[in-house]
């Protein structure tokens, strides 16, 4: 995954219940004194119906609990459901016919170790998982056909805040991996209660001769990791947070002007470029940068924002709101002959 920032989940304390963690920014650091509250988000309800009798071992995602926030160092338990949907019974103890969860694609990978939880060894926390790549086992001694297993883990999570996604795939152990549903959990990390946010100064509007340059500064507080930069025709940005859209669920961004240089470092010289994808964000929260067009008439705001899908995109809702959050825009340029 281009950018880690993304993955948290639940200890391993398997119940009669699969439980999973999640990814995704990364939170800033605020004050040590700052109030951090943990909570975690509604459950997510199974489907109305299932496979069942599938020749051999299978499994259905049958539910799982909300996606958590949590401080550094907080714990959680997360929980999952999976509907035995195959001929054959999973049985505890048994080498290739128990289950279990295992780490999965994209993050942390298939059976790699979790930054959220395990059990101890491979550099991974230990909070009671099975082993480190294996956050939870089933916990009755039989799951038959047509029955749900609810598996249970504990999650720790890291001292870097942030939004983390874990993944996870139940398997048989030592036969075979089950059906990929794609099941994660979202975990983000905070250091405080004030929400992450990103300002962009000057907001004041300015006009410029083409190819000289204009500087701003993206302020990022309770937030890690990297940001996005790039430009808003500044005539299709009125001030009630919508964004044109180019289609698709994308804001329509400006190539009209470029970026040369971020923190004093010049950028794809002489040329700049339109669009910066995952500047660090430095332990101040600044980001000080540079823009420049060549083309008279050129109306650009530049946009600082968290592209948290990490599809180098600016996403829109429905109503042409951003869903990429935070973001930060800053004051309009002109650039004349």
């Amino acid at each position: 995954m281009a950018r880690v920032r993304r993955i948290l989940l639940a200890l391993a304390t398997a119940v009669s219940a699969s439980a999973l963690t999640l990814w995704s920014p990364i939170i800033g650091v605020a004050p040590a004194s700052a109030a951090c509250t943990g909570s975690v988000g509604p459950g997510i309800a199974p489907p109305s119906s299932v496979p069942s009798g599938l020749p051999g071992f299978h499994a259905h995602w049958y539910g799982q609990s909300g996606y958590p926030t949590l401080c550094p160092g907080e714990k959680s338990t997360a929980t999952v459901a999976y509907y035995n949907s195959g001929s054959l019974g999973w049985v505890s103890n048994k080498m290739g016919e128990m289950a279990f969860l295992g780490t999965w694609e994209p993050s942390p990978g298939q059976d790699k170790v979790s930054l959220f939880g395990g059990d101890g060894t491979n550099g991974s926390p230990a909070t009671g998982w099975p082993r480190y790549n294996r956050a939870a086992a089933q916990p009755a001694a039989y799951v038959g056909p047509g029955q749900v297993s609810w598996f249970q883990f504990q999650i720790q999570a890291p001292q870097a805040a942030g939004i983390y996604a874990f993944y996870i795939r139940p398997l048989i152990e030592g036969a075979q991996w089950m059906e990929d549903f794609g099941v994660y959990w979202q975990i983000i990390v905070k250091t405080s209660d004030d929400p992450p946010a990103i300002s962009v100064a000057p907001t004041d509007s300015a006009t410029l001769a083409v190819n000289t340059t204009r500087s701003y500064t993206a302020t990022i507080t309770n937030l890690s990791g990297c940001v996005d930069l790039a430009f808003v025709d500044a005539n299709t940005y009125p001030g009630d947070g919508t964004f044109r859209s180019a289609g698709n669920g994308i804001a329509d961004l400006s190539s009209d002007a470029v970026i040369t240089s971020s923190n004093g470092v010049a950028l794809n010289p002489p040329l700049g470029t339109p669009y910066l994808s995952c500047v660090a964000i430095p332990a101040d929260g600044k980001i000080t940068f540079t823009i420049r067009s060549g083309t008279a008439n050129t109306h650009v705001r530049p946009l600082v924002f968290y592209d948290e899908p990490d599809n180098n995109h600016f996403s829109l809702d429905a109503t042409n709101r951003p869903t990429d959050k935070p973001f930060g825009v800053g004051g309009a340029t002109r650039f004349v002959q």
